[in-house]
């Protein structure tokens, strides 16, 4: 595509945001504050999985700082959707817990008998997708060289500099709640069916937002709960989340296991990728978790030409935070494994590693291409994309020095 004089393909934009963030002028969640506004806390469970046996409120509701203790008993008539959380100054709420059987690893927690995340359902297993094209079998049998291994995508969080907030303003007959989302017009939506604040009496405005990645397009339980208090309490309510809290209930991403074959003839060419990934989606379902890990098989044949494609997706229960989209969202951890298993390919075969993916791009005059999952893309040059990249990196003097560092230790 080339520029024109209403196109902005090809021109470099002069941003208009940053003069004012780099005077400090931005204003963020926590910059906001209303009069008579009060600050919410949560009492969060240090138990991965427990029953809770009894909640003593009395020392913080005996303390003139508190203007209340409000157990997910207390609001439950505030919400039209079920929702549990106990809320107060932390350290001040005792809380007694019956610990229960945990799981934390999703192979684990396949295997019979493995404790249940959720008895009612019977099982970990959250679902079962598999994708196929070409026959995997056949391209698999008449391969000279198979290579099979297991890689781990570890998990990861989103970890913004501003970690999330929310304030919930009371008026006359609606409300308005500030939070540090990427996503206003589905929180206002969403939030609007937890709590039964009609749509059109709930605005919600997403001020300067100091980092998401992903972890801010979600709607939280504590959005909708400091709504809640502030209707309840009838005066404007803030909530910020502390850095801990920030990596324990902010969803995370990743956290996938992955099993990968791929076949090729002694000359390099590609025939076969085969590929069972285990995606741990932690204890609950968020807005996108589990989509997540599908989201990325449109790439999980990367820029090469396989015959045969199968893909078999298993989503699983543990006690840990629910995952989500976090940066690429299930595309990065399909590009992880399939790189990874064609160096593994590549030494096996004897070849250059470059050379095994030269051999196997997909030419550029064979766009638009339709891989064997039917997925199109409509352009590419990836050859010329790594030509230009060897041009402007010493791949020799690389490996130079990464060999003589190995030898160091």
């Amino acid at each position: 595509m080339t520029a024109t004089a209403e196109s902005h393909v090809g021109r470099s934009l002069r941003r208009k945001e940053d003069p004012r963030m780099i005077a400090g002028r931005g204003r963020y969640i926590d910059d906001y504050s209303m009069t008579g506004m009060l600050h919410a806390a949560i009492v969060r469970s240090p138990e991965a999985h427990a029953r809770i046996t009894s909640i003593d409120t009395s020392a913080a509701a005996s303390r003139e700082d508190v203007v209340g203790v409000f157990t997910g008993e207390d609001l439950a008539e505030d919400f039209a959707a079920p929702m549990v959380m106990a809320w107060s100054p932390p350290g001040v709420v005792i809380v007694e817990y019956e610990p229960k059987p945990v799981v934390v690893d999703p192979e684990k927690a396949l295997e019979e008998g493995s404790p249940l995340v959720w008895e009612q359902f019977g099982t970990n297993k959250v679902h079962e997708w598999t994708i196929s094209g070409g026959d995997i079998d056949a391209a698999l049998a008449e391969a000279d060289v198979v290579v099979e291994q297991r890689l781990v995508n570890h998990r990861t969080a989103g970890g913004a500099i501003e970690a999330r907030g929310v304030l919930a303003v009371p008026r006359t007959d609606s409300f308005t709640l500030y939070s540090s989302t990427q996503i206003p017009h589905i929180a206002r939506y969403l939030l609007s069916l937890i709590t039964g604040i009609p749509e059109d009496k709930l605005r919600v405005v997403a001020p300067d937002v100091g980092g998401g990645f992903g972890s801010k397009l979600q709607v939280y339980p504590e959005e909708a709960l400091v709504l809640v208090l502030a209707k309840r309490l009838e005066q404007p309510v803030k909530w910020i989340e502390t850095r801990s809290e920030n990596m324990t209930n902010s969803h995370h991403g990743r956290d996938q296991i992955n099993y990968v074959t791929l076949g090729a003839k002694r000359d390099g060419t590609l025939t076969a990728c085969r590929a069972r990934i285990i995606a741990d989606l932690g204890a609950y379902q968020l807005l996108l978790t589990p989509f997540i890990p599908e989201l990325g098989f449109p790439v999980m044949g990367g820029c090469y030409k396989f015959p045969a494609i199968d893909l078999r997706f298993e989503g699983v229960f543990t006690n840990k935070f629910c995952t989500d989209a976090i940066r690429g969202a299930g595309r990065p951890e399909g590009t992880y494994w399939i790189e990874l298993t064609l160096d593994k390919l590549a030494d096996e075969l004897g070849m250059d590693r470059l050379e095994l993916r030269r051999k196997n791009f997909i030419p550029k005059d064979e766009f638009p291409f339709t891989t064997a999952l039917g997925i199109t893309y409509d352009s590419g040059d990836y050859e010329g994309t790594l030509d230009k990249l060897l041009e402007r990196f010493d791949l020799d003097a690389f490996r130079r020095e990464q060999s003589e560092l190995r030898e160091r230790g």
